[in-house]
Formats: C-alpha cells, structure tokens, sequence
C-alpha cells in the first residue's frame, strides 16, 4: 500500500499522489507498486527489495543519487500474535505485569532519499511512521529529507530503549525471585 504525505503550511497533509517534496509510505508493496516507484520516481528496485528482505543487514548505500537506508526497527507483540514469528533469529521472549507473554523482535525499514522525496519501505505496518502519519510526532517537514530522516531514527532509537528497560525490569523481577527460592519451578 502507498500512501502520500506532504507537510504544507507546517501540517502532515496526505496526498491523493506523488508530489515534489512529499513523503511515500510504502508497506508491503505490491508489485504494481513497486513498478510505480520505479518508473515515477527512478527508484532503484534493489533498493525497495532489499528492505523487504527480513534478513537484510542494516546499511546505507547511494547509488546514482539516490541513498538507501536499510535498518532494523523493535517490535513487541503478545505472544499469541507473534507465535509465528518465533522462528525468526531475532526474537526475546518476556513477560508484562499481567504475567503475559510477550515477544520481541525485529523487523527492517528501508529510507530512501531520491532527488525529491523521501521514501519509506515497510513489510507490515509500521508503529513508528504510524505516529508521523497520524501526527503525534510533531515539528518536522517531509521537504526536508536529512531532518525527517533524523527524526525517524530518533523515534526507533527511543523505542529500542523503551523495549530495552521492559526486558531489564523482566530480567530484574526474575532474577529476584530466583534469588528468593531455588525450587525447579522457578528455575
């Protein structure tokens, strides 16, 4: 699915198409809409596959103008959901306060920068655009692609550490009680 965003007048507006200086939220494209990107805008169509390819290394490439950024993005899911996931290499199972299990993961994002626009490639939807999209993340303009780019990064970074002090009060609350008792069970 495509989606188009332009900031105008210091506001997230979304766009009917492609326009200088707008956003292209690519999730899970189609083939047409790979095609689209390709033929519209000139995008090197390595550039979308690879970040669609879930075992992607994270990293930047530039390639006749155009510069690719291929980076992984956290994800926690109850663990209901994300059962099949759990064959992926990049996984932690934990537990919230209601004692329900949780998984986390990893999922790649691909920013490309073409001469005009920024575009961002995801397998399934993607919280932190959703935020951009949606307006929570306020004071950035999509015609200023360094700065957007930077703002995305600092969202992913924040959400790293979010997940990251989740698993370290898990961690803490177990090894507590591990601490406390030495039966079978807690171990």
């Amino acid at each position: 699915m495509l989606k188009y965003y332009k900031t105008v007048n210091n506001r997230l507006e979304e766009l009917d198409d492609i326009e200088d200086g707008c956003w292209i939220e690519a999730t899970a494209p189609t083939e047409a809409e790979i095609s689209k990107l390709e033929h519209e805008l000139s995008v090197d169509r390595d550039f979308i596959r690879a970040a669609l390819d879930e075992e992607e290394t994270s990293r930047i490439e530039n390639e006749e103008g155009q510069v690719l950024i291929v980076l992984d993005y956290p994800v926690a899911e109850r663990a209901v959901k994300a059962e099949s996931k759990q064959r992926r290499s990049r996984f932690k199972k934990n537990r919230n306060a209601d004692n329900e299990p949780f998984t986390y993961y990893t999922v790649p994002m691909g920013i490309i920068h073409t001469s005009n626009n920024v575009i961002t490639v995801s397998l399934k939807s993607n919280p932190i655009l959703e935020d951009f999209a949606h307006g929570v993340v306020k004071g950035f303009r999509t015609d200023f692609r360094t700065q957007f780019t930077f703002h995305i990064l600092l969202r992913v970074a924040g959400k790293y550490l979010q997940y990251l002090k989740q698993i370290d009060k898990l961690s803490g609350l177990i090894e507590s009680r591990l601490l406390s008792s030495m039966h079978n069970k807690e171990l």
